[in-house]
């Protein structure tokens, strides 16, 4: 540990005291903002993707790490607007964690379809990330598109449920 003084200026005028190697106001990356430290650590962080990544919600996550979710969603937004530092780490761990949930969400649901002989699941995945190819469209051995309309598509769902 160094002799040496922050020197940094206080909102009061002065110049911190602190030395200079270990000032918790003024040797961060991220200063904290109205002299208030932030809530989010890398621990803090960690844990709440961690719970994000197995699914649990955001609400959740937040609570369980003694935040309020509007820090969480504020933490994110701040990480937007910074390139690096604990908010920038924290929207890229989030934004991850969000990723291998949906991933882990997908593989579980297709693997239920697959079991249980159930295309629907599938189909309604495609009509909704492809509408263009698969929206209530068939297509024939030749390409020809065939319009499927809504009456012969619930006609067709009534009887699948039937038997």
């Amino acid at each position: 540990m160094s002799d040496e003084l922050c020197g940094a200026p206080t909102t009061k005028g002065g110049t911190c005291q602190n030395p200079a190697d270990s000032c918790p106001w003024h040797n961060t990356d991220d200063p904290p903002e109205n002299g208030r430290d932030s809530k989010l650590t890398k621990e803090r962080q960690e844990a709440i993707a961690a719970m994000v990544e197995e699914g649990q919600s955001i609400e959740a996550a937040a609570r369980a790490n003694n935040v309020h979710p509007s820090n969480v969603y504020e933490w994110v937004n701040k990480g937007e607007a910074q390139e690096e530092g604990i908010y920038a780490d924290f929207r890229e761990r989030f934004t991850r964690a969000k990723g291998v949930r949906e991933q882990n969400y997908f593989e579980l649901i297709k693997e239920l379809a697959r079991e249980q002989g159930d295309h629907r699941f599938l189909m309604s995945m495609l009509k909704r990330r492809h509408p263009d190819s698969w929206d209530d469209t068939e297509t024939g051995m030749d390409g020809t598109n065939i319009t499927v309309t809504s009456d012969v598509v619930e006609v067709d769902e009534s009887s699948i449920q039937q038997h």
